[in-house]
């Protein structure tokens, strides 16, 4: 995970940049003269809070609505998912999730909250 600086701390890594003329390794050695008590950033750093300035306006990354979504089981949901296995026992969870577009994990977190289920997931595979 990448390091969290202050506004100041980047204000600070602009100031030196442009000092250095845009050298980022010369930029990490005049950072760490000036400021040597602070962490001492990445010559990457540097470049990435220039670019991520000019290309935003601001000098923190947005760490909000990174990655995927994750998906929240409705009762909608599980009872699609309990009148697809009561259709068609025989389904795998794999076929299921990949039907309804969700996760397979999700498909097979579903039988045990369902005492129907659990009888017929106990026949399939033999579970007493």
């Amino acid at each position: 995970m990448a390091a969290q600086f202050s506004n100041e701390e980047y204000t600070d890594m602009i100031l030196v940049y442009g000092f250095c003329e845009g050298n980022t390794r010369l930029s990490v050695r005049v950072y760490g003269e000036r400021f040597p008590n602070r962490r001492l950033p990445n010559h990457t750093t540097f470049t990435a809070v220039v670019r991520r300035l000019r290309e935003t306006g601001r000098f923190a990354a947005r760490t909000a609505d990174y990655g995927r979504n994750r998906f929240v089981r409705t009762a909608d949901v599980e009872e699609e998912i309990l009148a697809r296995i009561e259709a068609n026992p025989e389904l795998s969870t794999r076929r299921i999730g990949a039907e309804m577009e969700i996760s397979k994990d999700v498909v097979h977190r579903t039988p045990p909250r369902n005492s129907y289920f659990t009888h017929i997931i106990r026949r399939k595979f033999k579970i007493f």
